[in-house]
């Protein structure tokens, strides 16, 4: 969960540069740090109640579906990579929105496929002792 670690980071520095008082500040974080835990735990329960529908209801269309958009990411990616694909100028940030639109989508295939990563349970085990010691 890179994203939600850097919207963390980024929240935390705006509260210590608007927050004058040390101690409101703390409360604040601990409280964005619960929110962000119940954000994590139900983005999870999510995932997991999709993977345990493809098991019960044996639909093969989620994995058919993963692998299309898969394979179409890499040809693509491949085709600007190589020079198979010519993008002029005025396409360009067009070109960049849509690799990082369908960057993301790769991204929740894989965390769907494969689960999110360890740093990820690390992190969320340091955001439940912070909100605990709250």
């Amino acid at each position: 969960m890179v994203i939600l670690d850097t919207i963390l980071a980024s929240v935390s520095k705006v509260i210590d540069k608007i927050v004058p008082d040390a101690n409101v500040r703390e409360q604040i974080k601990a409280e964005v740090a619960r929110e962000a835990l119940e954000w994590s735990k139900l983005d999870q329960a999510d995932r997991d109640s999709a993977r345990r529908r493809e098991v019960e209801t044996k639909d093969s269309m989620t994995s058919i579906l993963a692998g299309v958009y898969t394979g179409g990411y890499f040809f693509m990616l491949g085709g600007l990579m190589f020079g198979f694909v010519n993008i002029t100028p005025d396409y360009k940030g067009l070109l960049d929105v849509l690799m990082g639109v369908l960057t993301a989508g790769q991204y929740s295939i894989m965390a769907y496929y494969f689960g999110s990563s360890h740093s990820s349970s690390k992190k969320d085990g340091v955001i439940e002792s912070v909100v605990k010691g709250a």
